[in-house]
């Protein structure tokens, strides 16, 4: 059984990218490149931050030999809508009530200084990223030293 990339919608992946307790595959896109476990868990990424910048850098394929002759980004993003339910990573299965709590603080003001309700060692990070195609946000709030991570889906105007 093949499996469809969350982030460029190419559905031609050896493996889930991650399984039912949410654990990464490692598996390279061989469209976009995405590594599920690397480009998300270490680098931070969303599949909407990451495909983003793909296809603001021109949607080059990753591994060429793979591109089919015909081939139409946008039919293969419309691919991404059929993925029910949407792969969860094992790090964002993780969030607490009280990281929950502080990504409701931030969500109304992303300057507000929020020290991580996980570790205490830090001050949440905020960064948004828009998604071009839905006029919204995500909210990424994390700490720099224990990765936890909260997202959050906001209208674009907010």
């Amino acid at each position: 059984m093949k499996h469809i990339c969350p982030v460029c919608g190419y559905d031609e992946l050896q493996q889930a990218p991650y399984d039912a307790n949410g654990n990464e595959s490692y598996e390279i896109c061989h469209c976009c490149g995405f590594e599920f476990g690397f480009d998300d868990f270490h680098d931070g990424h969303t599949f909407e931050s990451y495909r983003n910048k793909w296809v603001s850098a021109g949607a080059m394929w990753f591994y060429e030999q793979s591109k089919p002759e015909v081939w139409d980004l946008n039919q293969q993003l419309k691919k991404i809508e059929s993925i029910q339910p949407m792969y969860i990573p094992f790090w964002k299965k993780k969030d607490t009530p009280k990281l929950i709590e502080a990504g409701k603080i931030l969500a109304s003001n992303s300057i507000d200084k929020v020290p991580c309700p996980e570790c205490g060692n830090h001050f949440l990070m905020v960064q948004d990223v828009p998604i071009m195609y839905a006029n919204k946000i995500e909210r990424i709030i994390s700490c720099p030293a224990c990765f936890a991570k909260n997202i959050i889906l906001m209208p674009y105007n907010s």
